[in-house]
């Protein structure tokens, strides 16, 4: 990735890479920020590196930060051996004397630098993006938050609790919240063309009349499965729904017990895929050819080929002859059980779960990350990672684009989970977020099922 570049969002930047990182840097000295690149860098304070000359243990050195990816060092050569020589003799002259007094001038000289090098580095490895406004916008502290939707008619973000059993819709331009129980757990509700929604409530896929809070069961799905619930679900651009499937308990499960299913606007349901840990984000690209799909415990962003004229996993029209037909006929289901299923990106350790996703107009994905607190904009073409959105909570569960202009990114989150001590230090935790960056972000339309 060329880091001098502006990191590419829909339909314009979105954060703008090294030059930030220089101007944060350059501002490093005056004190603004020290204190926020102190609390970033914990480990290479001036009173950290003291220690560490007083006991003898090695200090990361200078040539360890500059063998990396990226377009080149900071520093130039000649900057980078007088930097290096400096550092390494003051700790050659700490160690020999234990006096670290004599030395403290040089090493916050040489903290400067080596922070610029070291932030300028994280900033080109990982994309972080430091111009971008994170705000909590939807205070309403979620057990499991997940799935929101941007409603373009009403100008209202649509998400649900899982585990609260509730369906939220909050205005953005009253910051008003309306909120309806379900009588399970609710893994996802979706705009439908006809009116009010289509929900995930237990294992029952659900009409809900909002002006009534009536709630009415279209159809459902593992009945034999009482210890598995509906999970994340999702409309194609053709309005048919596609959901998945997750053990209730997923720490007590066995196998892959999950599945994932289409139904169509007959109400018809179809098994696309099975053997699932947690059937969690999708979303489709514009030519809608690609799927791509996320079963959590894979750790990986999964893309299938697409039939848009079936809602299947691959194109499997056959207009063959009688000679072939029988072959052909199982070549056609093993193919659409597999579907072309190839790997678009495996998380790093570190970058935590992936879980639910959105696609913005550019085709790339941003994949909210559990226990990662963050969400990764990736490159399917690449399978590259772009940016990195940080959130000021861990368990980030799902995103999506909304807005007047659609230039608003909104990440929920959850609580559930985190003992009281986390709970201290993540205050939000539950809150969905909104995240800005100029120029504005697009994408498309909210899609309506049925």
């Amino acid at each position: 990735m060329d880091s001098t570049q502006p990191f590419a969002g829909p339909r314009g930047r979105f954060g703008t890479g090294r030059s930030e990182g220089v101007a944060w840097i350059n501002n490093y000295t005056n004190g603004s920020v020290r204190s926020e690149v102190m609390q970033r860098t914990p480990k290479f304070c001036s009173r950290c590196m003291t220690d560490k000359f007083r006991t003898g243990l090695r200090a990361p050195r200078l040539a360890d930060l500059h063998q990396r990816r990226g377009s080149g060092p900071v520093l130039s050569p000649i900057q980078f051996r007088k930097t290096s020589a400096e550092f390494h003799g003051a700790f050659r002259r700490s160690s020999e004397t234990g006096d670290t007094a004599v030395t403290l001038p040089l090493l916050v000289s040489i903290e400067t630098a080596w922070l610029a090098l070291l932030l300028s580095d994280w900033l080109q490895q990982t994309g972080e993006m430091s111009s971008v406004k994170v705000e909590s916008v939807v205070k309403e502290h979620a057990q499991v938050g997940e799935g929101p939707v941007w409603e373009e008619s009403e100008q209202t973000l649509l998400f649900v609790d899982i585990t609260g059993q509730k369906i939220h819709r909050w205005n953005a331009a009253t910051n008003q919240i309306q909120s309806l129980q379900t009588a399970d757990t609710v893994g996802f509700a979706v705009p439908r063309r006809s009116g009010g929604y289509v929900a995930g409530v237990g294992c029952s896929i659900v009409a809900v009349d909002w002006l009534t809070q009536k709630v009415t069961s279209l159809a459902r799905v593992e009945d034999d499965k009482p210890e598995n619930r509906l999970n994340d679900g999702k409309v194609d651009p053709m309005g048919r729904l596609l959901a998945g499937t997750m053990r209730r308990d997923a720490q007590t499960a066995q196998g892959k017990p999950g599945s994932l299913y289409l139904m169509k606007s007959d109400l018809s349901v179809t098994k696309l895929l099975g053997q699932v840990d947690i059937s969690n984000g999708m979303d489709w690209t514009a030519d809608l050819k690609t799927f791509f799909y996320i079963d959590s415990l894979a750790m990986s962003v999964d893309a299938f080929d697409y039939d848009s004229a079936s809602g299947n996993l691959g194109n499997h029209a056959c207009n063959h002859g009688n000679a072939w037909s029988l072959t052909l006929r199982f070549l056609s289901v093993f193919v659409r059980y597999l579907g072309n299923r190839r790997v678009v990106y495996r998380l790093a350790e570190g970058e935590g779960i992936p879980d639910g996703m959105t696609l913005d107009a550019n085709g790339r994905l941003w994949v909210a990350c559990f226990n990662g607190g963050r969400v990764l904009n990736i490159d399917p073409a690449t399978g590259k990672r772009l940016q990195t959105v940080s959130l000021p909570t861990t368990k980030t569960t799902s995103c999506c684009f909304g807005g007047p202009d659609y230039s608003d990114l909104y990440v929920t989150s959850a609580s559930l989970g985190l003992d009281q001590s986390e709970l201290q230090k993540q205050p939000a935790a539950g809150n969905t977020f909104r995240v800005r960056a100029p120029p504005p972000a697009s994408a498309s339309p909210v899609r309506g099922l049925l």
